[in-house]
C-alpha cells in the first residue's frame, strides 16, 4: 500500500495529511523541510513537488523530491524519510 502526500496540504486528503503529521510526531520520519533543503543543495534549482510514500522495495517511507535544474532538466531525488539517506538521484524523463 502506498501513501502519496502532495506538498500542498490543500490537495492532500485529510487521512494522508494526518498520517504525515502522526509519523513526524512519532519521530518515524524527518520533516519535509529537511529534504527540501538537502535537494536544493544537490540540485541548484526550483522545487517542483514533493511526496511521501511507503515503498515496499525499501521497507521504508520515502520522500520523492522533484527539482527543476538550472538548465531546464527535471531531477528526481529519493530520500529515506526516517534516516535522511539519499536513495536515488536521477533525471526524470516523465
Amino acid at each position: 500500500m502506498a501513501w502519496v502526500l502532495p506538498i500542498h496540504p490543500s490537495v492532500a486528503g485529510k487521512d494522508d495529511a494526518a498520517l504525515a503529521r502522526r509519523l513526524l510526531a512519532e519521530g518515524a520520519i524527518l520533516p519535509l523541510e529537511h529534504f527540501i533543503h538537502r535537494a536544493r543543495a544537490i540540485v541548484r534549482g526550483t522545487l517542483i513537488d514533493a511526496e511521501l510514500s511507503y515503498e515496499a522495495e525499501h521497507r521504508a517511507y520515502v520522500y520523492e523530491i522533484r527539482m527543476l535544474g538550472p538548465s531546464g532538466d527535471v531531477r528526481e531525488l529519493e530520500f529515506d524519510a526516517a534516516t535522511g539517506v539519499l536513495i536515488e538521484h536521477e533525471y526524470d524523463d516523465d
